[in-house]
This record gives C-alpha cells, sequence and structure tokens, in this order.
C-alpha cells in the first residue's frame, strides 16, 4: 500500500515565505523587509528595540514566569487546507484554567478522531503551549495512537 500522500500535490507557497523569499531575492539596495514582522540593522542582521531587550533581561530575572512560548501553528492548517483536507480539526491540548495539558480531553478527542486522521504531535519544546507531555502521557498517547485507525 503506498502513502496516503502520494496524491497531493504541492500547494501555493505560504504567504509570509514567500514573502521573504521575494525579499531575499530582490537586488534593490534600499528595499525594506516589511514581512516577518522583524527588525534588522543595515547589515540584515536582527535589531532589537531597546525596551524589549530591557523587558526581555527583566523577565529572564524573574523565576516566577515559565520561560516558554507560544508559536503560531496557522501555517500546519495552511498546509493541510492546500493539500485538499476539508475538515481540518484540533483536539484539546491546553487547559487555560489550570495552565496545563488537557490530558483527558487530548486522550478523548484522539480517541474520537475520524478513521484515517492525520494527527500532528508536536516534539517537545515545539508544540503550542511550551508545555510538553510527560513521558507516561507520551506512552498514552502512542497507545491511543495505535488502536486508532490512523
Amino acid at each position: 500500500m503506498g502513502s496516503r500522500f502520494q496524491v497531493v500535490e504541492q500547494g501555493p507557497p505560504i504567504e509570509v515565505f514567500q514573502l521573504n523569499k521575494l525579499f531575499t531575492e530582490d537586488t534593490f539596495k534600499n528595499k525594506v523587509n516589511l514581512g516577518v514582522g522583524a527588525y534588522r540593522d543595515e547589515n540584515g542582521k536582527p535589531w532589537v528595540l531597546p525596551i524589549v531587550r530591557k523587558m526581555e533581561k527583566k523577565m529572564a530575572d524573574d523565576d516566577t514566569l515559565l520561560h516558554e512560548y507560544l508559536p503560531v501553528l496557522e501555517n500546519h492548517h495552511l498546509v493541510f487546507v492546500n493539500s485538499g483536507f476539508t475538515q481540518p480539526r484540533t483536539y484539546r491540548y491546553w487547559d487555560e484554567k489550570a495552565r496545563a495539558i488537557d490530558f483527558d480531553g487530548l486522550i478523548e478527542d484522539l480517541s474520537k478522531a475520524p478513521e484515517n486522521s492525520v494527527v500532528i504531535l508536536h516534539a517537545c519544546a515545539h508544540n503550542p503551549t511550551g508545555i510538553d507531555p510527560t513521558q507516561e502521557q507520551w506512552q498514552k498517547i502512542a497507545d491511543v495512537m495505535e488502536v486508532g485507525t490512523f
């Protein structure tokens, strides 16, 4: 049996990556990159606003803060929609009130996923919340995925 994805044609480029590519290829001497939302100096190196640098130092010294980041995952959605998936869904992961993984909700959603579902599970430190499952939770996730019809 071949891959389920062998019939998927390459979709259009994701806008922000395409803008960055066009910027990089542009030979105009006085170009300005406004696509990524990052400031750069005259040598193209990242330039951090002084107030941002000040707050980074203040936050780094605050042990009460959770020093994790919340990446945006709209690119995954676009990749699947542009590949012909017509019903992209999400599964529960983050419990805002508990400020922790909604593990029971995650397991329930994975258990109820339709046949032939494709599930994106981010490796540690690369998921949308910065909070990683424990080794025991990963094992339970793997067990559910093994039993499911993915």
